[in-house]
């Protein structure tokens, strides 16, 4: 798991497990917070325009997305049971690794 974060040059991660309806994000500073649950994800992402999306999946329904500035956006799913986002990731860094 962490070595799938180092990969994308993770700035913030926030791990979720077994909690409520209520995720301490202000931790972060996060700006936006939404919580997803039976909503195409990818409709969320566009209203927010993010600009890349990679899903890898078999997951719950439970979702988290924080996009403040996000230029790409992360989903990794079916992990452990933990599930995790991820949060500014460089894009350009992306695009290198996908050659």
């Amino acid at each position: 798991m962490l070595m799938i974060l180092s990969l994308f040059k993770v700035k913030t991660f926030i791990e979720i497990q077994d909690v409520d309806e209520h995720y301490i994000l202000s931790l972060f500073k996060v700006k936006t917070f939404i919580e997803i649950q039976d909503i195409d994800e990818h409709y969320i992402l566009s209203l927010f325009k993010v600009k890349t999306f990679i899903e890898i999946q078999d997951v719950d329904e439970h979702y988290i997305l924080s996009l403040f500035k996000v230029k790409a956006f992360i989903e990794i799913q079916d992990v452990d049971e933990h599930y995790f986002f991820l949060l500014l990731v460089k894009i350009k860094s992306f695009r290198k690794s996908l050659g």
